[in-house]
């Protein structure tokens, strides 16, 4: 498993204590999963359909895959990206900064379920008052504590200049206020394309310029709604079962095939998400969990890969299983 390079610098208060450096372990499936969960929101305000925006979120989850050497030691580029046309790199590079914001911000911040902004914003889940204008940051979210949190994601290759690190902040400054509390922390979350990639996340000290307050009208529904609400749609209808590996109970679907590595992407959710959002009740958050075929995610959301396209031709079901599934997976069978 690849490991990526991050630290976290410049916080201050209750969060100095993040100040660090760390290396992250980080699979194809924790990668997609954050790709997933960023991307389903913003996808789905412009297709307005969850079959379409979980088939482009799964595109760019395989795009991202495809832009790192998972053989490495190392997050590393692949000699095929370097290949790649200009407008390809400027493309993957836009979601690299999403998905790598999100996972740091969860590393570092404790925030499961990273907001984008203008998305939730353009679906009718929030407000602005000010004047943020074009500039409004990117992300907005909760840790675990309540405490809000503004990052502005970016990604670059070569040395990023003062000014530059100056504007980003300026960016996530633009938000004062999110549901009349200060944020705790305006960071930006810059990943460094380079050879290797490492990620910086950054809340130089503040500068008084912000100038915008969102306000969720209603936030558990813009959650359950913005953020999980293209996936469950997209599953309804699928019947709960139980992976091997992990123990867990789970909603999941096929959602794509990966050509490189022969294997099928499944997508879903932890059944205690989906029966959260079936009361249209915020979902707990969940330990982060991996095994050599699954990562659950600390929102519930779910990436599984098989073999097989039929995840009960993955298994063996045992009638001995308990309720309330009425069909349950619990044993990997040894020949397919």
């Amino acid at each position: 498993m690849p490991r990526l390079s991050t630290s976290a610098s410049a916080f201050t208060g209750t969060f100095a204590g993040i100040n660090s450096s760390r290396t992250l372990n980080v699979s194809k499936r924790r990668l997609m999963k954050f790709a997933v969960s960023v991307g389903l929101p913003i996808l789905r305000v412009g297709t307005q359909s969850s079959e379409h925006a979980v088939a482009l979120a799964n595109y760019k989850a395989m795009a991202m895959k495809c832009a790192i050497d998972f053989t490495k030691d190392d997050f590393a580029l692949p000699i095929d990206y370097l290949q790649l046309d200009p407008t390809e790199k400027v493309n993957i590079s836009f979601w690299s900064g999403m998905v790598f914001a999100a996972l740091v911000a969860d590393e570092y911040l404790k925030v499961s379920r990273l907001l984008h902004a203008a998305s939730f914003k353009q679906g009718g889940h929030l407000t602005t008052t000010g004047t943020a204008g074009r500039s409004l940051a990117d992300f907005v979210g909760q840790d675990r504590d309540g405490n809000w949190h503004v990052v502005e994601a970016k990604t670059r290759q070569g040395t990023s200049s003062a000014n530059a690190r100056a504007k980003w902040k300026t960016q996530a400054e633009t938000v004062d206020k999110i549901q009349g509390l200060t944020p705790s922390s305006r960071s930006y979350a810059l990943t460094n394309v380079e050879s290797l990639y490492s990620v910086e996340l950054v809340d130089p000290p503040a500068s008084n310029s912000a100038s915008t307050t969102i306000t969720f009208s209603d936030l558990n529904n813009a959650i359950c709604q913005g953020y999980y609400g293209p996936l469950y749609e997209w599953l309804l209808g699928t019947e709960p079962m139980a992976l091997p590996e992990s123990r867990r109970e789970v909603v999941i679907r096929l959602a794509g095939y990966d050509t490189t590595e022969r294997e099928y992407i499944h997508i879903g959710l932890t059944y205690g998400t989906w029966d959260s959002l079936n009361r249209n009740e915020l979902p707990e958050v969940v330990p982060a969990q991996e095994t050599t075929d699954t990562y659950i995610g600390s929102d519930g959301i779910i990436i599984f890969t098989s073999p097989n396209p039929d995840l009960l031709s993955s298994f063996t079901v045992k009638d001995d299983t308990p309720a309330p599934f009425t069909k349950q997976v619990m044993d990997r069978k040894t020949s397919p």
